[in-house]
């Protein structure tokens, strides 16, 4: 049996929002697309981490790259059932060092 993965986001417009499931059969497509929608959905949401996320997702962004208002659930599919996925973004940090 393959691997199968599954994401729900919401997309606001207006006064509401609509969501829906996107599958992937590919742990590498499954990880693209949850990374791009957690990237959308902070650099356009009202978290506390926005503004670090927003400079970020502008580079990514074409006319390939949704834009998500929030993702809702992620499942791995685990002995015919679907198992919640636990996962984080963490905000993108520069370090820079002076030479001595």
């Amino acid at each position: 049996m393959s691997d199968l993965w599954r994401i729900k986001t919401t997309i606001r417009y207006g006064g509401g929002s609509t969501g829906d499931w996107s599958y992937y059969e590919s742990q590498d497509s499954f990880e693209d697309a949850l990374f791009s929608a957690a990237l959308s959905a902070e650099a356009n949401g009202r978290g506390e981490y926005r503004r670090r996320f927003r400079t970020w997702w502008r580079k990514l962004e074409n006319d390939e790259t949704p834009y998500v208002d929030r993702v809702v659930a992620v499942d791995r599919m685990v002995n015919d059932e679907w198992v919640p996925v636990k996962w984080k973004i963490v905000p993108p940090v520069l370090v820079v060092e002076e030479s001595t």
